[in-house]
């Protein structure tokens, strides 16, 4: 899966379920925000204040 500002979340908590804490530690509940259904990386970001790219540079250096 390519992450990018239209991933949405509930596909990356089925994916990535380690991602968990690099979403919480910015304040984003991962699981809360997966049981919105269609919210995307982008949204979620925008909602937290957070730069979606940097998010998403985050969340690919966790995973490798």
């Amino acid at each position: 899966m390519d992450l990018n500002e239209n991933t949405p979340i509930y596909e990356i908590e089925v994916r990535y379920p380690e991602l968990a804490p690099v979403f919480e530690s910015l304040g984003m509940g991962f699981d809360t925000l997966s049981m919105l259904g269609c919210i995307t990386l982008y949204d979620a970001c925008a909602s937290a204040g957070v730069d979606v790219d940097m998010f998403i540079a985050s969340l690919k250096g966790f995973l490798n």
